[in-house]
């Protein structure tokens, strides 16, 4: 019995092309061989709206980070120097972080 191997190439794969493919040989019965692609998209900082934001103190701030990619890039907040990021709420009580995951409403501290 001789082996054939019948191979599908694609050097340029885009996210459209992910999906469900099939291998199929018209024989009586038909035979077929299904396969699943998944495209992977490395993440990539689209927009940052974050460089000269300034707030009165006191006041709030939005720092604004958008990333693509496939799968959904995780966003990760982080001072420099990796000093802690300090929430204020309402009455004073503070609570400080030192990575911040996703989007926050973030407060500045005093001083």
């Amino acid at each position: 019995m001789e082996l054939k191997e019948f191979s599908y190439v694609d050097k340029d794969a885009y996210e459209e092309d992910s999906g469900s493919y099939m291998c199929q040989f018209n024989t009586q019965p038909m035979q077929m061989q299904m396969g699943h692609l998944s495209v992977v998209i490395p993440p990539d900082i689209v927009d940052t709206a974050t460089e000269g934001s300034s707030a009165r103190e006191g006041g709030s701030i939005r720092l604004t980070c958008t990333a693509t990619g496939v799968p959904t890039p995780a966003v990760m907040w982080r001072r420099e120097h990796n000093r802690p990021i300090v929430f204020r709420h309402e009455g004073g009580r503070e609570r400080k972080v030192g990575l911040i995951a996703g989007s926050k409403r973030l407060m500045p501290v005093d001083g």
